[in-house]
């Protein structure tokens, strides 16, 4: 009868950890609408789509996440998160109090973004702060336009976008040189239809029009 009785409860816990592993899977992969991919050989674990005031921890950055995700279970695992879309992705390690927020390695494949961690917590795909050649591909009125529409200027000021570092072009619509960082303000003293011609550590160059404010006489 006791043998009969712990044969039982062995196959009653069995059931119960392959319906926590099933509704883990099932939580972690049920994440179509979202956009986001989340893959572990570890059982057990847990993920929520989150987006807003629900965003747990770097409050002061929920508003610019283009997506976030809680993921939560075992103390220590292994997982890859894949979000769709460009980006940068950030965690909220929920391990230590007060959290700690890092920036992980990710990688850009096949038009989404990914990257490994092995804590419970919050990750969020955020704007990229590189734009890299994704300028050139994805703006086809990113031109190599001709000196011949050359316009001088005077009094005319560039600020760049708020979260993108602006490519830095050897001509217009030309060879990548370097990187003007987001937020700065530039005189630029020439333009054609697509570019504006500024100086940048020494150096004359060009940045993309489509990627700053201009104010003045920026004709």
């Amino acid at each position: 009868m006791l043998t009969i009785r712990l044969a039982v409860s062995l196959i009653c816990m069995l059931l119960f950890a392959l319906a926590g592993i099933s509704q883990a899977t099932d939580s972690c992969s049920d994440l179509t609408d979202a956009r986001v991919t989340v893959i572990s050989d570890t059982p057990n674990i847990q993920c929520q789509a989150v987006e807003g005031a629900n965003i747990t921890g770097m409050s002061w950055l929920a508003a610019d996440a283009i997506r976030a995700v809680d993921i939560w279970g075992w103390d220590e695992f292994d997982a890859e998160i894949c979000f769709a879309g460009f980006g940068s992705i950030r965690f909220s390690d929920a391990t230590t109090i007060p959290r700690t927020e890092v920036a992980l390695d990710h990688a850009t494949r096949d038009n989404v973004t990914c990257a490994r961690f092995s804590h419970p917590g919050t990750a969020m795909l955020m704007p990229e702060q590189t734009m890299g050649m994704m300028e050139m591909d994805l703006r086809p009125e990113m031109s190599m336009d001709s000196y011949t529409s050359l316009v001088s200027l005077e009094g005319c000021l560039l600020s760049t976008t708020p979260y993108y570092n602006v490519v830095f072009r050897a001509t217009p619509g030309g060879d990548d040189i370097g990187r003007v960082k987001y937020g700065t303000v530039k005189e630029s003293m020439a333009r054609t239809p697509n570019w504006f011609m500024v100086e940048h550590d020494g150096v004359y160059g060009w940045i993309s029009a489509h990627w700053v404010i201009a104010e003045g006489d920026c004709a």
